[in-house]
C-alpha cells in the first residue's frame, strides 16, 4: 500500500502509549490477520559424546537469564553479533496450539520501540533451543538497526498492530486529514485515536507480551 503524504513512525514506549516521530513509513493497520513467517525451528541436539560447537556470532549468547509473562512462560532470546536478523531463543513453555511470535523492533535510548518487520512465529516445546531469522521488511525502516524484539502469542498480533498503526489509519481514513495531515486538528485527533487503541491493548494484556532489547 502506498501513500501520497508523509506518514509517521509509531513508537511503543514499553507499556506506555506510543509517541509520534517524523520518520516516514507505511503501516499495516487492522489488515494484518496472520503473520507471514514461520522461520524459527528447533536446533538439532547433540549427543553427550559430541563436542558442543558454538554457532559463530552466538559466542556470548546467554539463554539462562529469562523474562516471563503469563502467556509465554520463562523465555530468553539473543541475537547474533554477526547478523542482526539471526536469533536464538528458549522457553519453559510447551504450546502445540498457539504460536509464539517474534517481531523485530528498533528501540531508542529511552526504551521506546517500533516494529521493523513482519512477525516470525512457531509452536514451542519446553527447553528446546530455537534458531531462525527476523526480517526487516517494513517500508522506510531499513536504516534502523534491529536492537529489540516484541514477543507475544499469535492471537495478540492484530490488536498490537492496530495500536502501532493507529495514527496512520486515522489519517488515511479521514478525507480532510488525508490532504491536510499537518493540520493541528488532524494531529491531535490521530494521537487521541492511537492513545485509545494502545490503552486498550495495554489494559487487556498487561502481562502477556515482552518488549526486550536484543544484545
Amino acid at each position: 500500500m502506498k501513500y501520497t503524504f508523509v506518514l509517521f513512525l509509531v513508537i511503543l514506549a514499553g507499556c506506555d502509549t506510543p509517541t509520534r516521530s517524523r520518520f516516514p513509513t507505511t503501516g499495516t493497520g487492522d489488515a494484518l490477520q496472520t503473520p507471514t513467517g514461520t522461520n524459527l525451528t528447533p536446533t538439532t541436539p547433540t549427543s553427550p559424546t559430541t563436542p558442543v560447537t558454538v554457532t559463530p556470532g552466538f559466542e556470548s549468547c546467554n539463554l539462562t537469564t529469562r523474562n516471563s509473562t503469563a502467556d509465554l512462560g520463562n523465555i530468553a532470546v539473543c541475537k547474533s553479533s554477526q547478523d542482526e536478523t539471526s536469533i536464538k531463543f528458549i522457553t519453559s513453555s510447551s504450546d502445540s496450539a498457539n504460536r509464539t511470535c517474534f517481531i523485530p523492533t528498533y528501540k531508542d535510548t529511552a526504551g521506546n520501540s517500533t516494529y521493523l518487520g513482519d512477525p516470525q512465529c512457531t509452536l514451542t516445546e519446553a527447553e528446546k533451543t530455537y534458531a531462525g531469522h527476523l526480517y526487516k521488511n517494513r517500508t522506510g525502516m531499513s536504516q534502523y538497526p534491529i536492537n529489540g524484539v516484541m514477543i507475544m502469542k499469535e492471537a495478540l498480533l492484530v490488536e498490537y498492530y492496530a495500536c502501532m498503526d493507529a495514527y496512520v489509519v486515522y489519517i488515511q481514513s479521514n478525507n480532510y486529514c488525508r490532504t491536510y495531515y499537518n493540520d493541528p486538528y488532524c494531529i491531535n485527533a490521530a494521537n487521541q485515536y492511537r492513545a485509545t487503541k494502545c490503552n486498550t491493548f495495554k489494559t487487556k494484556y498487561p502481562n502477556n507480551y515482552l518488549d526486550l532489547y536484543l544484545r
